[in-house]
């Protein structure tokens, strides 16, 4: 009786061990991956994994979180090319619409009043050459159209290069447009161009032209050198000193490019279209005051 016991109880503890194992270790990542593994299969991906646990299946669980938010991104990224390529579905069929509905007019035109001898030579020729301008704009929006295409096809070849070999490489408009970039970069309230298409091609100054446009929606554009900023501030930035208390009174009335205490008073640097009505001295403008100048035409013009 003895020798059947023992081995029967054995078996009970190993059997009891085993399940408390299972539901103390297996039974909630298993849950969890069986439901995130039901939920992936139906395209659910808005969820998460979370089991703390340091032990083969904890891991086994990040490892399964990882794969998810991985596919979460390449689902993101998929739609964001899919909507990309709608709006330039959507902007190609437009750009489109305006040439061939012009060339539809011209020829509508010519079939009405050609056969009855009703338009000059003069006029005919006139309606040929406009019919002739927009297929050539038909075909280079399709020519860039198909280079957009091919571009996709490309796979990027990633290698390091310095700045310099940068601009070397770079056409004239690009170098524009990377210098406007570099100026861009700490989204200042003033950029100031210095003749910004000299030296480039007809269709490059069109580009730069309209990226500086695009730019002066946000931002305060100055067309011209630093000296002529300056220039522009002359007699228009003045010098007052001032007990230490009223300071901030000035300050609330004038434009201040800087504030100097000397003792028991306050040397301020202003901007007054005109004569100030505190006692003041007009000073030769500095960068900064000719940027703050500049800043105050913007918003309305100095006091």
């Amino acid at each position: 009786m003895k020798t059947i016991t023992i081995p029967l109880y054995s078996i009970v503890c190993i059997l009891l061990a085993a399940f408390l194992f299972y539901r103390n270790k297996l039974n909630k990542p298993i849950t969890l991956l069986r439901t995130a593994s039901e939920k992936i299969v139906g395209n659910n991906l808005d969820f998460k994994i979370n089991y703390k646990r340091h032990d083969e299946m904890g891991q086994l669980c990040d490892s399964f979180e990882h794969m998810r938010r991985s596919l979460e991104e390449n689902n993101r990224k998929m739609w964001q090319n899919m909507e990309e390529r709608r709006r330039l579905n959507a902007a190609f069929a437009h750009d489109l619409r305006t040439p061939l509905s012009v060339l539809r007019g011209y020829t509508d035109y010519l079939k009405k009043y050609l056969p009855d001898h009703q338009l000059s030579e003069e006029e005919i020729l006139k309606t040929i050459n406009t019919i002739d301008t927009h297929i050539d704009r038909m075909e280079h929006y399709i020519e860039s159209m198909n280079v957009l295409q091919k571009l996709e096809q490309i796979t990027p070849n990633q290698e390091e290069i310095s700045y310099e070999a940068l601009k070397t490489s770079l056409s004239g408009g690009m170098k524009r447009r990377l210098g406007i970039a570099q100026a861009l970069l700490h989204n200042p309230k003033v950029l100031i161009v210095d003749e910004p298409t000299a030296g480039l091609d007809p269709e490059e100054r069109i580009r730069v032209r309209n990226l500086l446009c695009e730019v002066a929606e946000e931002h305060l554009l100055y067309n011209g050198t630093v000296l002529d900023l300056i220039q522009k501030a002359e007699g228009k930035v003045y010098s007052s000193t001032v007990p230490l208390n009223l300071a901030a009174q000035v300050k609330k009335e004038y434009m201040v490019t800087g504030i100097s205490p000397q003792g028991k008073k306050s040397v301020i640097r202003l901007i007054s279209e005109a004569t100030p009505d505190i006692a003041a001295v007009p000073v030769e403008p500095n960068v900064e005051d000719a940027y703050m100048y500049c800043l105050s035409q913007n918003s309305g013009g100095a006091k």
